[in-house]
């Protein structure tokens, strides 16, 4: 069961994160909306700084990421309940508050509400892994969830429980609010 574990988490390392390599040579080119391309630079972060990301998580991104997927996969398929807190049933806010602390040891308020409220506004263009994303659903509805990569982000919907979906689906895309940035 370990080794199965272990599987799954690299499986899905290639799945959301891809492939990468760490010594990147040549000189200064740009994509087809002017950005600086990453094969260009020493290192990723030369190019996140060349691109003007903002300053990253003191943990790695990387680790942030697995750690994501590791309570992911304790979590997944948890069916939503409206002010569930448990692995019986979750709702969206009680899922993130729970992975903030079990994961990174970070206290945040119990509703989407007062989560919103906390943390550094980063824009949708700039987000990295463990920033709130954040969605109106409605008049007085809202969402939230965590960003993983590649515009992907975990949550507990209400229609598949916890999950993972694509903030570049038309749902999640039309209704997106803010994002907000926790330090590590």
């Amino acid at each position: 069961m370990k080794n199965l574990h272990i599987i799954f988490i690299v499986l899905l390392s290639f799945i959301f994160f891809g492939c990468s390599s760490k010594t990147f040579v040549g000189e200064s080119q740009t994509d087809q909306y002017g950005n600086p391309t990453i094969k260009n630079y020493e290192s990723a972060q030369d190019y996140n700084h060349a691109i003007n990301f903002p300053p990253s998580h003191p943990v790695e991104p990387l680790e942030v990421k697995t750690s994501l997927l590791l309570h992911y996969q304790d979590w997944k398929d948890t069916k939503y309940e409206y002010g569930g807190t448990t692995r019986d049933g979750v709702d969206c806010s009680a899922f993130v508050q729970s992975t903030f602390k079990s994961r990174f040891n970070i206290s945040i308020p119990r509703t989407t509400l007062l989560q919103v409220k906390k943390g550094q506004k980063v824009s949708r263009k700039n987000l990295q892994a463990g920033d709130l994303i954040f969605f109106k659903t409605g008049k007085d509805q809202r969402h939230v969830g965590i960003y993983l990569s590649k515009g992907n982000f975990m949550h507990s919907s209400t229609k598949k429980g916890v999950t993972i979906s694509s903030l570049n689906s038309p749902y999640y895309s039309s209704h997106f609010w803010m994002a907000k940035r926790f330090n590590f």
